[in-house]
């Protein structure tokens, strides 16, 4: 109740102003202050609360004033008002966002104008500064993150602009120790003011969030992606995301992709083909079948079909969070397959990927291919592990200058596989070099191993 009442009396305050204004006043116009406002970008990320921070970013605002022509007689103190408070953002919904500390800082009732005397009468004056806002006076003020004052926690598009009350005059009327005045009742001949706001021009901004952590924005694209996420609470939906034909869903966010209506027959929708799976990572398997198969076996190969082994028997759904194998290396010639059954346990049909897959255990990341590299400079070879099928205990390190011919120890790593070491390039001359890591386990048995994807060159 009590900060109803600040409020109601600041409104109060102003209109009186406003009044006293146009009974006594000789009306001014505006004055000739331009008030600009202006952010640093145009998509902020918003971190969402309960979720690992995804380093959110400031909401930098700046608010300038410049006097474009006439003198300005501000009321005292103009300059160091406090301006962050004093923008009002329209949020997503058409909502109305002011500060949320403009209330606190307002102590008790506001005081109204003092009473001086003049000529044996007692008038309202307000003490103005006598430093007045001459032409070219321009007055800069940066806020450097608009979230610590205001409630923009709502993914969605923003405007915001200034709007900032205050009273203007043409003259000072009189000064009383020291402290010059303007008159607000009965200003004298030739003198007027004015009371108002000064509003700044509107600007337009997103606030976006990956609340689904699918690693696509809502309501527009960021960082890697062109496209921004048209779901924002279901990681299945996004522009990359597989169109699942007849669930009635945009699943890859693309309005021109059928859903495909009825379906009439088992269909493997993904792993299916050129997909990279990290050993022992969950990887969703997605399927579509027609509406009588009521249960499902899963079974994968990693010999191109030669052998398969069973994922899952008799499972419903038409999804299933696998748990990828930990192969004793890279497997590039993997498929997975489907069969759907119905209620009397009948085959319906079954489908296997279009094309292999691979099963990656370790990636060398760094060379990889096209690096052109100074024999005596130091470089850092970096790989990364996925799930193996022992522990590691011994990382070797090889390179070959003749396309692969033959092999050269660069260093074995003991007891550690920290993903880089780094590497005095010897003295060479070739433009087939590749670099091959291999992991042991305790017994020295190999436990993954990856090559360069293509050749780098080594140069005098």
């Amino acid at each position: 109740m009590k900060m109803k009442k600040i409020l109601l009396n600041i409104l109060i305050g102003l209109i009186v102003v406003c009044l006293v204004t146009i009974g006594y006043g000789m009306a001014q116009g505006a004055p000739n202050i331009k008030v600009s406002l202006a952010t640093d970008k145009l998509v902020y990320l918003l971190d969402n609360p309960g979720t690992p921070a995804v380093d959110p970013d400031s909401l930098k605002m700046v608010l300038t004033f410049k006097n474009n022509g006439g003198t300005v007689i501000t009321p005292i103190g103009f300059s160091e008002r406090p301006f962050h408070l004093q923008l009002v953002f329209t949020g997503p919904d058409g909502e109305t966002i002011t500060a949320n500390e403009l209330t606190d800082t307002i102590k008790g009732d506001p005081e109204p104008p003092p009473v001086i005397p003049v000529n044996g009468q007692l008038l309202q004056a307000e003490p103005v500064d006598d430093k007045t806002l001459v032409n070219g006076w321009v007055l800069s003020i940066t806020i450097p993150d608009a979230h610590a004052y205001y409630s923009l926690m709502k993914a969605g598009r923003y405007s915001a602009k200034a709007r900032i009350p205050t009273r203007a005059y043409s003259c000072i009327d009189y000064t009383v120790d020291t402290i010059s005045y303007s008159l607000i009742e009965k200003p004298r001949q030739g003198c007027s003011i004015w009371a108002g706001a000064l509003e700044s021009n509107t600007i337009y901004f997103s606030v976006i969030a990956d609340a689904d952590r699918d690693g696509y924005y809502y309501p527009d694209a960021y960082g890697i992606h062109a496209e921004a996420d048209c779901d924002d609470t279901n990681p299945n939906v996004h522009p990359s995301a597989i169109e699942i034909p007849g669930n009635g869903i945009d699943d890859d966010c693309d309005s021109s992709t059928s859903d495909g209506g009825v379906v009439t027959q088992v269909s493997l929708l993904v792993p299916n083909g050129g997909d990279v799976l990290p050993s022992g990572g969950t990887y969703a398997i997605q399927w579509v079948a027609p509406s009588t198969t009521v249960k499902f076996d899963l079974q994968y190969s990693m010999n191109n079909g030669g052998t398969w082994t069973t994922i899952a028997s008799k499972i419903t759904g038409t999804s299933y969070n696998w748990t990828v194998p930990k192969p004793l290396n890279n497997k590039k010639n993997c498929l997975v397959k489907v069969i759907g059954y119905d209620a009397s346990n009948v085959k319906v049909g079954e489908d296997t990927s279009d094309s292999t897959f691979t099963i990656e255990v370790i990636k060398v990341t760094s060379p990889n291919g096209q690096e052109i590299w100074k024999a005596g400079t130091t470089h850092a070879i970096t790989w990364t592990t996925n799930g193996t099928k022992r522990l590691v205990k011994k990382v070797k390190l090889f390179y070959t200058y003749n396309g692969g011919a033959n092999w050269i120890l660069i260093y074995t790593i003991l007891r550690d596989n920290p993903g880089s070491y780094n590497w005095r390039v010897p003295v060479a001359s070739s433009a087939s070099c590749k670099v091959k890591v291999v992991l042991k386990d305790r017994l020295g048995k190999t436990i993954g191993n990856d090559v360069s994807d293509e050749f780098f060159a080594i140069q005098p």
